[in-house]
């Protein structure tokens, strides 16, 4: 279980024009959903965070665990 992903996710944070963080594991991803997440937390965001703790517990892999955050 490495955790990591097949590619970066950038993301240009709200409100600050050219400033970005790069999220490059599911342990990123899901440290970024519970600590910095500024948007709505919707049904997306809810399913990020479940999919992203199923991958860091061998549940689930990391690829989806990548794409369901993307979704959100």
């Amino acid at each position: 279980m490495a955790h990591g992903w097949a590619e970066t996710v950038t993301i240009e944070l709200r409100g600050v024009s050219n400033v970005y963080v790069r999220i490059r594991s599911t342990r990123d991803a899901a440290h970024y959903l519970l600590e910095h997440w500024t948007s709505a937390k919707t049904s997306t965001y809810r399913i990020a965070i479940q999919s992203c703790s199923k991958a860091l517990q061998g549940e689930l892999n990391d690829s989806e665990a990548c794409l369901r955050f993307v979704a959100a």
